[in-house]
């Protein structure tokens, strides 16, 4: 299984923001839609230019 890369997680969040239904997004990216809602919900605490930086997934080190 691939990590979504950074660019996949930004696209998610814009294209919540843009409206998009949850179900083209998952067609569009290939995640599942609770990924998305945390794409969005780690966004949102973070917002645009902290976000890469602050986003550090969750679970078991590499």
């Amino acid at each position: 299984m691939r990590k979504p890369q950074l660019h996949e997680r930004y696209q998610a969040v814009k294209m919540v923001f843009l409206g998009y239904p949850y179900d083209r997004i998952v067609a569009v990216l290939g995640r599942s839609i609770p990924s998305i809602v945390h794409y969005v919900d780690r966004f949102g605490k973070a917002g645009w230019l902290d976000w890469s930086q602050a986003y550090r997934p969750d679970g078991r080190p590499n």
